[in-house]
Protein backbone atom coordinates (compact mmCIF):
# COMPACT_ATOMS: atom_id res chain seq x y z
CA UNK A 1 0.00 0.00 0.00
CA UNK A 2 1.57 3.75 -1.01
CA UNK A 3 1.37 6.62 1.29
CA UNK A 4 -0.78 8.95 0.53
CA UNK A 5 -0.41 12.19 1.73
CA UNK A 6 -3.00 15.28 1.34
CA UNK A 7 -1.63 18.04 -0.24
CA UNK A 8 -3.04 20.49 2.46
CA UNK A 9 -1.88 18.61 4.89
CA UNK A 10 1.66 18.17 3.87
CA UNK A 11 1.81 22.34 3.37
CA UNK A 12 0.95 23.14 6.87
CA UNK A 13 3.33 20.84 8.12
CA UNK A 14 6.17 21.51 6.46
CA UNK A 15 5.17 25.30 6.75
CA UNK A 16 4.78 24.97 10.73
CA UNK A 17 8.56 23.16 10.57
CA UNK A 18 10.23 25.90 8.30
CA UNK A 19 8.97 28.87 10.27
CA UNK A 20 10.21 27.94 13.75
CA UNK A 21 11.52 31.59 14.82
CA UNK A 22 8.73 34.08 13.89
CA UNK A 23 10.45 36.94 16.26
CA UNK A 24 13.55 37.22 14.55
CA UNK A 25 12.96 38.62 11.44
CA UNK A 26 17.14 38.01 9.85
CA UNK A 27 15.97 35.20 7.57
CA UNK A 28 13.46 35.29 4.73
CA UNK A 29 11.27 32.09 4.07
CA UNK A 30 11.65 30.49 0.90
CA UNK A 31 8.66 28.41 -0.28
CA UNK A 32 9.31 25.68 -2.67
CA UNK A 33 6.24 24.43 -5.15
CA UNK A 34 6.10 22.58 -8.09
CA UNK A 35 3.48 22.82 -10.79
CA UNK A 36 3.27 21.22 -14.17
CA UNK A 37 0.51 23.92 -15.47
CA UNK A 38 -3.08 24.43 -16.31
CA UNK A 39 -2.71 22.88 -19.72
CA UNK A 40 -2.16 18.85 -18.42
CA UNK A 41 -5.60 19.08 -16.91
CA UNK A 42 -7.52 21.49 -19.43
CA UNK A 43 -5.84 19.82 -22.37
CA UNK A 44 -4.14 21.17 -24.92
CA UNK A 45 -7.23 22.57 -27.33
CA UNK A 46 -7.69 25.83 -29.00
CA UNK A 47 -5.11 28.11 -29.70
CA UNK A 48 -2.97 25.40 -27.90
CA UNK A 49 -3.74 23.00 -30.06
CA UNK A 50 -0.74 21.43 -31.91
CA UNK A 51 0.75 23.02 -35.19
CA UNK A 52 -0.98 19.93 -37.24
CA UNK A 53 -4.51 20.56 -35.80
CA UNK A 54 -4.79 18.37 -32.92
CA UNK A 55 -5.93 18.61 -29.57
CA UNK A 56 -4.51 17.00 -26.69
CA UNK A 57 -6.01 15.65 -23.60
CA UNK A 58 -4.55 13.68 -20.62
CA UNK A 59 -6.68 11.12 -18.52
CA UNK A 60 -3.70 10.94 -16.20
CA UNK A 61 0.08 11.94 -16.01
CA UNK A 62 2.05 10.27 -12.99
CA UNK A 63 5.96 11.48 -12.76
CA UNK A 64 8.09 10.68 -9.71
CA UNK A 65 10.70 12.92 -8.16
CA UNK A 66 12.36 13.81 -5.22
CA UNK A 67 15.46 15.14 -3.02
CA UNK A 68 14.60 18.86 -4.00
CA UNK A 69 17.21 20.93 -2.58
CA UNK A 70 17.52 24.52 -1.85
CA UNK A 71 21.09 25.32 -1.16
CA UNK A 72 22.18 22.93 1.19
CA UNK A 73 18.85 22.52 2.24
CA UNK A 74 16.77 19.21 1.87
CA UNK A 75 12.79 18.83 1.88
CA UNK A 76 12.94 16.35 4.55
CA UNK A 77 12.54 12.82 5.20
CA UNK A 78 9.95 12.66 3.05
CA UNK A 79 11.31 13.97 0.11
CA UNK A 80 10.37 11.06 -2.48
CA UNK A 81 6.98 11.90 -4.16
CA UNK A 82 4.69 11.29 -6.64
CA UNK A 83 2.17 13.53 -8.67
CA UNK A 84 -0.55 13.16 -11.44
CA UNK A 85 -0.29 16.29 -12.88
CA UNK A 86 -3.94 16.20 -14.37
CA UNK A 87 -4.81 16.28 -10.85
CA UNK A 88 -3.29 18.90 -9.62
CA UNK A 89 -4.70 22.21 -10.88
CA UNK A 90 -2.29 24.64 -8.51
CA UNK A 91 1.06 24.79 -7.95
CA UNK A 92 1.50 22.24 -4.50
CA UNK A 93 3.55 22.92 -1.78
CA UNK A 94 6.93 20.70 -1.43
CA UNK A 95 8.43 22.36 1.90
CA UNK A 96 9.75 26.07 3.55
CA UNK A 97 13.26 26.89 4.25
CA UNK A 98 14.96 29.32 6.74
CA UNK A 99 17.33 31.44 4.27
CA UNK A 100 19.90 34.17 4.92
CA UNK A 101 21.16 36.61 2.21
CA UNK A 102 22.97 34.97 -0.68
CA UNK A 103 22.34 33.13 -3.77
CA UNK A 104 20.91 29.25 -3.78
CA UNK A 105 21.02 26.64 -6.20
CA UNK A 106 18.01 24.96 -6.38
CA UNK A 107 18.40 20.80 -7.54
CA UNK A 108 16.34 18.06 -7.72
CA UNK A 109 15.84 14.51 -9.18
CA UNK A 110 13.61 12.22 -11.44
CA UNK A 111 13.13 9.22 -10.25
CA UNK A 112 11.95 5.95 -10.55
CA UNK A 113 8.33 4.45 -8.68
CA UNK A 114 8.69 3.43 -5.61
CA UNK A 115 6.33 2.76 -2.76
CA UNK A 116 8.49 4.66 -0.53
CA UNK A 117 7.06 7.89 -2.43
CA UNK A 118 4.97 10.33 -0.82
CA UNK A 119 1.86 11.01 -3.08
CA UNK A 120 0.95 14.24 -3.52
CA UNK A 121 -2.39 13.46 -5.21
CA UNK A 122 -4.21 10.20 -5.75
CA UNK A 123 -2.34 7.86 -7.62
CA UNK A 124 -3.82 4.44 -7.74
CA UNK A 125 -2.34 1.13 -6.50
CA UNK A 126 -2.18 -0.78 -9.53
CA UNK A 127 -0.81 1.69 -11.48
CA UNK A 128 2.41 1.99 -8.87
CA UNK A 129 2.56 -1.79 -8.83
CA UNK A 130 2.91 -1.37 -12.78
CA UNK A 131 5.34 1.70 -12.76
CA UNK A 132 7.18 -0.17 -10.05
CA UNK A 133 7.85 -3.28 -12.11
CA UNK A 134 8.44 -1.37 -15.12
CA UNK A 135 10.84 1.17 -13.44
CA UNK A 136 8.94 4.53 -14.96
CA UNK A 137 9.69 7.59 -14.06
CA UNK A 138 6.03 8.47 -15.92
CA UNK A 139 2.58 7.01 -16.77
CA UNK A 140 1.23 8.89 -19.07
CA UNK A 141 -2.76 8.56 -20.92
CA UNK A 142 -4.00 10.71 -22.76
CA UNK A 143 -6.24 10.97 -26.45
CA UNK A 144 -5.48 13.64 -29.15
CA UNK A 145 -8.59 14.52 -31.58
CA UNK A 146 -9.06 16.20 -34.69
CA UNK A 147 -11.84 16.55 -37.64
CA UNK A 148 -13.76 12.88 -35.77
CA UNK A 149 -10.96 11.08 -35.53
CA UNK A 150 -9.38 10.15 -32.01
CA UNK A 151 -6.03 8.15 -31.20
CA UNK A 152 -4.99 7.13 -27.74
CA UNK A 153 -1.87 6.44 -26.29
CA UNK A 154 -0.67 4.50 -23.19
CA UNK A 155 2.91 5.07 -22.55
CA UNK A 156 5.06 4.53 -19.39
CA UNK A 157 8.83 6.19 -19.52
CA UNK A 158 11.95 4.92 -18.20
CA UNK A 159 13.64 8.83 -17.39
CA UNK A 160 15.56 9.08 -14.66
CA UNK A 161 17.65 12.26 -14.18
CA UNK A 162 19.35 14.74 -11.35
CA UNK A 163 18.54 18.34 -12.35
CA UNK A 164 20.90 21.01 -10.68
CA UNK A 165 22.45 24.69 -11.33
CA UNK A 166 18.65 26.11 -12.88
CA UNK A 167 18.48 29.12 -14.11
CA UNK A 168 15.42 31.43 -12.40
CA UNK A 169 13.08 31.99 -14.92
CA UNK A 170 11.75 35.06 -13.49
CA UNK A 171 15.35 36.81 -13.44
CA UNK A 172 17.24 34.42 -15.76
CA UNK A 173 20.06 34.16 -13.10
CA UNK A 174 21.43 30.95 -11.86
CA UNK A 175 19.61 30.06 -8.49
CA UNK A 176 17.27 31.43 -6.23
CA UNK A 177 18.49 35.36 -4.49
CA UNK A 178 17.61 36.64 -1.04
CA UNK A 179 19.07 40.14 -0.64
CA UNK A 180 20.38 42.20 2.31
CA UNK A 181 17.44 44.63 1.44
CA UNK A 182 14.80 42.15 1.75
CA UNK A 183 16.09 40.99 5.56
CA UNK A 184 16.07 44.76 6.37
CA UNK A 185 12.53 45.30 4.93
CA UNK A 186 11.03 42.80 6.73
CA UNK A 187 13.06 43.54 10.35
CA UNK A 188 11.85 47.00 9.54
CA UNK A 189 7.96 45.80 9.13
CA UNK A 190 8.15 43.30 11.33
CA UNK A 191 6.87 40.85 8.99
CA UNK A 192 8.58 37.77 7.31
CA UNK A 193 8.67 38.26 3.61
CA UNK A 194 8.09 35.01 1.56
CA UNK A 195 10.04 34.26 -2.45
CA UNK A 196 8.72 31.35 -3.83
CA UNK A 197 10.49 28.93 -5.84
CA UNK A 198 8.98 26.15 -8.09
CA UNK A 199 9.77 23.61 -9.45
CA UNK A 200 8.17 23.17 -12.92
CA UNK A 201 7.14 20.84 -15.70
CA UNK A 202 6.15 21.63 -18.62
CA UNK A 203 4.29 18.86 -20.31
CA UNK A 204 4.15 20.01 -24.07
CA UNK A 205 7.76 18.57 -23.90
CA UNK A 206 6.06 15.37 -24.79
CA UNK A 207 4.76 16.54 -28.38
CA UNK A 208 7.90 18.98 -29.49
CA UNK A 209 9.70 18.54 -32.65
CA UNK A 210 12.79 19.59 -31.92
CA UNK A 211 15.19 19.41 -29.10
CA UNK A 212 16.45 21.84 -26.43
CA UNK A 213 14.66 24.47 -27.55
CA UNK A 214 11.98 25.96 -26.33
CA UNK A 215 10.48 27.51 -29.70
CA UNK A 216 9.84 23.95 -31.04
CA UNK A 217 6.20 22.92 -32.44
CA UNK A 218 3.93 20.64 -30.65
CA UNK A 219 3.15 17.97 -33.55
CA UNK A 220 0.81 14.33 -33.64
CA UNK A 221 0.70 13.89 -37.21
CA UNK A 222 3.77 11.16 -36.94
CA UNK A 223 1.83 9.83 -33.98
CA UNK A 224 -1.57 9.56 -35.99
CA UNK A 225 0.24 7.57 -39.08
CA UNK A 226 1.82 4.84 -36.52
CA UNK A 227 -1.36 4.01 -34.92
CA UNK A 228 -2.56 0.47 -34.95
CA UNK A 229 -5.52 0.41 -37.63
CA UNK A 230 -7.61 -1.81 -35.89
CA UNK A 231 -7.87 -0.04 -32.36
CA UNK A 232 -6.94 3.52 -32.81
CA UNK A 233 -3.88 3.10 -30.32
CA UNK A 234 -0.39 4.25 -30.91
CA UNK A 235 2.00 2.12 -28.86
CA UNK A 236 5.28 2.96 -27.59
CA UNK A 237 7.24 -0.11 -28.91
CA UNK A 238 6.18 0.99 -32.32
CA UNK A 239 7.62 4.08 -31.61
CA UNK A 240 11.21 2.57 -31.87
CA UNK A 241 10.91 1.86 -35.86
CA UNK A 242 10.48 5.57 -36.41
CA UNK A 243 13.98 7.42 -37.07
CA UNK A 244 13.60 11.03 -35.84
CA UNK A 245 16.05 12.08 -38.23
CA UNK A 246 13.86 11.33 -41.37
CA UNK A 247 10.22 10.08 -40.47
CA UNK A 248 8.81 7.49 -43.02
CA UNK A 249 4.92 6.59 -42.11
CA UNK A 250 4.78 2.73 -41.67
CA UNK A 251 4.70 2.47 -45.61
CA UNK A 252 8.06 3.76 -45.93
CA UNK A 253 6.69 6.77 -47.90
CA UNK A 254 8.08 9.90 -46.06
CA UNK A 255 6.09 12.16 -44.25
CA UNK A 256 5.63 15.98 -44.78
CA UNK A 257 4.54 18.76 -42.98
CA UNK A 258 1.68 21.45 -43.48
CA UNK A 259 4.02 23.35 -45.64
CA UNK A 260 5.40 20.16 -47.99
CA UNK A 261 8.35 19.78 -46.23
CA UNK A 262 9.79 16.69 -45.27
CA UNK A 263 9.55 15.52 -41.06
CA UNK A 264 12.50 15.82 -39.17
CA UNK A 265 12.56 15.93 -35.67
CA UNK A 266 16.21 15.87 -34.81
CA UNK A 267 19.41 15.90 -36.83
CA UNK A 268 20.91 12.84 -34.59
CA UNK A 269 19.73 9.86 -35.70
CA UNK A 270 17.29 8.64 -32.61
CA UNK A 271 14.80 6.20 -32.92
CA UNK A 272 11.35 8.32 -31.82
CA UNK A 273 10.54 6.71 -28.57
CA UNK A 274 14.19 8.48 -27.75
CA UNK A 275 13.25 11.22 -28.75
CA UNK A 276 10.33 11.49 -26.70
CA UNK A 277 12.32 10.16 -23.50
CA UNK A 278 14.68 13.03 -24.23
CA UNK A 279 12.28 15.63 -24.89
CA UNK A 280 10.27 14.73 -21.70
CA UNK A 281 13.50 14.89 -19.69
CA UNK A 282 14.15 18.63 -20.86
CA UNK A 283 10.80 19.39 -19.51
CA UNK A 284 11.60 19.96 -16.46
CA UNK A 285 12.42 23.97 -15.44
CA UNK A 286 12.71 26.75 -12.11
CA UNK A 287 10.13 29.38 -11.97
CA UNK A 288 8.54 28.72 -15.33
CA UNK A 289 11.40 28.94 -18.29
CA UNK A 290 14.69 28.52 -16.39
CA UNK A 291 16.98 26.01 -17.77
CA UNK A 292 18.87 23.25 -15.48
CA UNK A 293 21.44 21.32 -15.91
CA UNK A 294 20.96 17.90 -16.52
CA UNK A 295 23.09 14.82 -15.60
CA UNK A 296 22.26 13.05 -19.08
CA UNK A 297 21.15 16.06 -21.03
CA UNK A 298 19.77 15.33 -24.93
CA UNK A 299 22.32 14.56 -27.75
CA UNK A 300 23.61 17.96 -29.81
CA UNK A 301 21.19 18.98 -32.36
Amino acid sequence: MTRTLHASLLVAGLLAAGCSDKESYDQVALDLTIWGGSEVGDGFVGDRETVDGWEIHFDSWISYFGNATVGDQGTGADSYYSIDWVRAPEPVALGSFEMDAGVFDLGFQVLPASTEAVNLTDVGDNIVALMIKSRWSHYIVGQAERSGDTIYFTWGIENPADYSLCQNGETDLQGIEITEGQIDAQEEAEAQDHVEAQITFHPDHLFFDWLDTEAAEMRFNVFNAWANVDDDIIEWDRLGEINAAAILDPYDEEMLDEEGHPLSYSNVGLGMDSFLTYSVRSAWHMNGQGLCEIDDPPPSR
